[in-house]
């Protein structure tokens, strides 16, 4: 019940930033639409690069204090401002400098976040939830009443983050002043370290497609581009809530030895995260074109053809692999895995980008997910389901290619019947306990 919470929590959470870029497509002009989306792609890039390691990180440390929880609010902070700045450097964009403003707030928010779960109090991680997600819609409402632009949305938004900042400290110390154990900045570094240049390489791996059309294309493609280049963040959420939720459990079990429980553990939520992310993400294939108007209008219709190849990969990157690892203690290997993710996603992103235009940017970022997780899953054999993982995904991946293949080819009535295949094989399969 408590994964549950959390969960939803953060589903209400995406759910409502995910709307904020609805909203705007409709709303702004297409000059500042792209704006908005390049300003919430660099908000993912700070989250990635420093934001989820500050959070790995305390739910590692278990017994820590506030000194401790500060100083992995502070060692965060560091890191990002530090890449920020070359990121300003190479392109003076306002969004970037708006960025760097909110980045402590945020940070600090999704540290509290972690301190009430591992404290056991979900219910109010939700509320916290709820909270945050209106501090983002007012600002933009507020915008659009007085009939601002980007620049104004931006403005009330720095406003509101500045203010929340103090705050968040404030309670992040009321959560964590009665922790048992101060750690050394020693050993804080050294399990950070890997994780904040974990974060940079993912986000390199997550985001150097966008980053790259932003930069050699015109605002008008970008803003066709990052419509339909996205993950499904409310889902993500989700999932990452519940396995937020076992960390605790999770991580005293790899430190007792107990690698079988773990296992099955994996195994069983293995079994139910692809029986319905499988099946979803084919449905979304088969009505691709419908859901991006919908979205967005009919204007980035066209988008389409990105958000069917992202989908290929939705259910490995719905899996926090990078976070299970961390919790396994090998963070030098996750380092060393994104960096060849990182290093991979941008080299076929600039061939492919060159002779594909912004599809081959998108088939860059499957084909280097799809290798990033065949290294996490070798790294991880001992606690997690591997071939199970494997025979699930080839078989899915061969139905999404195949209805990527037939839209546009046969009605959008034959490729939604064509998802019950999905259910036809996996049901046997899932059954059989591979």
């Amino acid at each position: 019940m408590k994964s549950v919470i959390t969960g939803a929590g953060r589903v209400l959470y995406s759910v409502v930033i995910f709307l904020l870029t609805t909203v705007a497509s409709r709303y702004f002009q297409t000059s500042d639409y792209a704006l908005f989306r390049e300003f919430y792609m660099y908000l993912l890039i700070g989250i990635s690069i420093s934001a989820f390691a500050g959070v790995n990180a305390l739910f590692y440390f278990r017994h820590r204090s506030f000194k401790s929880a500060l100083k992995i609010f502070i060692l965060a902070v560091i890191f990002y401002l530090m890449i920020f700045a070359i990121l300003f450097a190479i392109k003076r964009n306002y969004s970037v400098f708006v960025n760097i403003i909110i980045f402590p707030s945020l940070l600090s928010y999704m540290l509290f976040e972690a301190s009430l779960i591992s404290n056991g109090k979900q219910k109010t991680a939700f509320f916290l939830n709820v909270f945050e997600s209106v501090t983002f819609a007012l600002p933009l409402f507020g915008s659009m009443y007085l009939n601002g632009g980007m620049d104004m949305y931006l403005k009330i938004l720095s406003f509101v983050f500045i203010i929340k900042l103090p705050v968040y400290l404030f309670l992040i110390y009321v959560e964590t002043k009665d922790g048992r154990r101060e750690y050394s900045l020693k050993e804080e570094v050294k399990y950070t370290s890997p994780l904040f240049l974990n974060g940079f390489f993912g986000a390199v791996s997550r985001q150097s497609d966008k980053y790259l059309v932003s930069l050699l294309f015109s605002k008008e493609v970008f803003a066709g581009y990052s419509s339909g280049a996205f993950e499904i963040p409310l889902v993500s959420r989700f999932v990452t809530g519940y396995f937020h939720s076992h960390a605790d459990d999770m991580r005293s079990k790899m430190e007792d030895g107990e690698y079988e429980n773990i296992r099955k553990f994996f195994a069983k939520s293995a079994d139910t995260l692809f029986l319905l992310l499988g099946f979803a993400t084919a449905l979304l294939i088969a009505n691709s074109r419908q859901v991006i108007e919908l979205l967005y209008t009919a204007k980035y219709a066209d988008s389409y053809i990105y958000f069917s190849i992202y989908l290929i990969v939705f259910p490995l990157r719905l899996i926090p692999f990078g976070f299970i690892m961390s919790m396994y203690g090998k963070t030098k290997e996750l380092f060393f895995l994104s960096l060849v993710d990182a290093a991979v996603t941008l080299i076929l992103s600039i061939i492919l980008l060159s002779i594909y235009g912004p599809a081959g940017a998108a088939v860059a970022y499957v084909l280097a997910t799809i290798l990033q997780v065949l290294l996490m899953l070798y790294v991880l054999r001992k606690i997690y389901p591997v071939r199970r993982v494997l025979v699930y995904y080839t078989l899915m991946s061969i139905l999404f290619i195949l209805e990527i293949y037939l839209t546009g080819r046969v009605t959008s009535v034959i490729l939604n019947l064509f998802t019950l295949l999905y259910v036809l094989i996996f049901m046997p399969l899932r059954r059989s306990g591979l």
